[in-house]
């Protein structure tokens, strides 16, 4: 191979490690922002003890913790499967 094209290898795996890595970033901030989301929603839903909100309540708080469940599930999957 000539020295361009050694050249150019390098640089798009120098691209290629920098995508992956802001990739991973990216998906490290979408895990905890959701999984934050969700148990903001949990928290203050227990906290309200079900007192004015439609969105509470003993049915709506398990309903919220099964989705605190999920964004984990979510959280582990994404970090145990690498592209």
């Amino acid at each position: 191979m000539s020295e361009k094209e050694l050249e150019l290898l390098s640089r798009i795996e120098e691209l290629e490690r920098h995508t992956w890595r802001n990739s991973a970033i990216l998906r490290a901030v979408a895990m905890v922002s959701f999984t934050a989301l969700v148990g903001i929603v949990v928290a203050s839903g227990v906290v309200g003890g079900g007192r004015g909100s439609h969105w509470s309540g003993p049915a709506w708080n398990t309903m919220w913790l099964y989705g605190l469940f999920a964004a984990n599930a979510v959280s582990m999957f994404w970090t145990s499967h690498k592209e």
